[in-house]
This record gives C-alpha cells, structure tokens and sequence, in this order.
C-alpha cells in the first residue's frame, strides 16, 4: 500500500497547505502587479510636472527679461511714443507710408499736375456703355 492510502488525512493536509500557497502567491502578485502600476503612474505624472516646470521656469524667464525692460523705463517710454503719439520735446514725428523705388521718388518730385475739369454725368454714361 501506498502512503497516501494508509493516511488519508496526510494527502488533504497537503493540498490546503499547496492551496494556501497559492492563495498567498497569488496575493503578493496582485500586490507586486498594483505596486507596478502605481509607480508607473507616478514616474508618468513626475514627467508631467517636470515638463511643466521646465515651461513655468522659461515663462518666468520672459516675465523677468520684461519685468526688467520696463524698469529700465525704455519698454513704457517706446509703447507711449507708439500707442499714444507722445514725443519728446523738440522731437519731430515722420511717418513712412511704404517703400517707394527710385522711379516713384522721381514722380513725386515733380510737381502734381492741375486737376482735371469734372465730367458730366452724360460723358461718363458714354463711357461705361460703349467703352
């Protein structure tokens, strides 16, 4: 006879102790599983908050370089002489409409010619029919 026919009670008392190691196997890889995700997830939204440090840290960095020009005075100084045409005294505006080439600054050189006599309405009627 075999060991396990002359003690029944032995057999049984194995399985709930394999049974019970597996439950507490199984236990701590659930916990191990879980464990890893968390820490997946925390390594995640560590880089989150590091990129958005990083950005925070060069917003700020523009904020002081700006912070500083208007200190200086010449950032609130330039933005009065533009937005409200405020101007020193003495000082003289010139406003550049556009680029005019060498041709063009030869025209307006010469003297603008007399303006013509106004058209009758008859003419212009002419004009846009038959023209």
């Amino acid at each position: 006879m075999s060991v396990t026919a002359r003690h029944p009670g032995r057999l049984l008392a194995r399985k709930r102790v394999l049974a019970l190691n597996l439950a507490i196997f199984g236990l701590a890889i659930w916990g191990f599983t879980g464990e890893a995700i968390r820490n997946r997830d925390l390594r995640r939204e560590i880089a989150d908050l590091q990129e958005r440090a990083d950005q925070l840290a060069k917003d700020n960095l523009v904020l002081t370089r700006h912070g500083e020009r208007i200190a200086e005075g010449q950032t609130m100084e330039s933005e009065a002489r533009l937005k409200l045409n405020m101007m020193k005294p003495g000082e003289q505006v010139v406003v550049i409409r556009g680029e005019l080439s060498h041709a063009g600054a030869q025209e307006d050189a010469k003297p603008p010619a007399a303006p013509a006599a106004p058209e009758s309405n008859a003419v212009k009627w002419w004009r846009y029919l038959f023209h």
